[in-house]
């Protein structure tokens, strides 16, 4: 079974001397559509989106425990008030600090 979709966990450091983390759920059909045994598996629109997630999310999806970063997401305040994964439609919507 090949996964449609992947992440990324992007960290940086702040002036502050700090940890900055931003986590993105992806997809990978577009690749995937060019393997002819798998044409017949299709995501819908909503699927093949981008999203910027919380570290904790992509803990829960992957199982891994990635630490100091859970606190150091970008979303945590907006994770903690209830806030949806964020759509990603343009490069201004991405929040790294």
């Amino acid at each position: 079974m090949i996964p449609k979709f992947f992440y990324k966990v992007v960290v940086c450091g702040t002036d502050e001397s700090k940890l900055s983390a931003a986590a993105f759920l992806m997809s990978q059909e577009d690749l995937l559509a060019t393997i002819d045994r798998l044409r017949e598996e299709k995501l819908t629109e909503a699927e093949a989106q981008l999203f910027q997630v919380s570290v904790g999310d992509i803990e829960t999806l992957t199982g891994l425990d990635l630490g100091p970063l859970r606190q150091a997401d970008t979303r945590v305040e907006e994770v903690a008030a209830g806030a949806q994964p964020r759509l990603i439609d343009r490069l201004e919507d991405i929040r790294l600090v």
